[in-house]
């Protein structure tokens, strides 16, 4: 079982290792919660996350940003700089939205695996109904 403190251990190694570059230097724990994910799956997702942003003419925290902003279950993304120039590589993400296409999205979906089911949405309509044999009540 994952616990919200493994999660946001995860959450930080994940940005540590974004931000220094330490996970191509060798295994980095980011992944492993005891749920039998690797470390080298993890060094594996960010090299190919990697690839992707090479891809896009972006880099690695850009992508990261870009894709935090379009994807629909984020509400806010903050970010953090330690020098001006650090700032505005980070608001340049805003110019690689209009590449994440939805085929680009759904590849990072496919490296991440990590994309949020949501449970299919019942009105309180369609409930009240049900319980007249969907039928209207008169």
């Amino acid at each position: 079982m994952v616990t919200h403190q493994a999660e946001d251990e995860a959450s930080l190694f994940t940005k540590l290792a974004l931000k220094s570059g330490k996970y191509s230097k060798g295994p980095l724990d980011m992944m492993n919660l005891g749920d039998g994910r690797t470390s080298h799956e993890a060094v594996s997702r960010v090299k190919s996350l990697e690839q992707i942003a090479d891809r896009l003419g972006a880099s690695l925290t850009q992508l990261v940003l870009a894709w935090s902003l379009r994807n629909n279950t984020s509400q806010v993304v903050i970010i953090s700089a330690s020098s001006v120039e650090q700032l505005c590589k980070q608001l340049n993400a805003l110019q690689l939205l209009p590449k994440l296409t939805n085929s680009v999205m759904e590849e990072l979906d496919r490296v991440l695996c990590n994309k949020p089911v949501r449970p299919a949405m019942v009105s309180t309509l369609q409930q009240r109904w049900a319980a007249t044999g969907g039928m209207p009540p008169q």
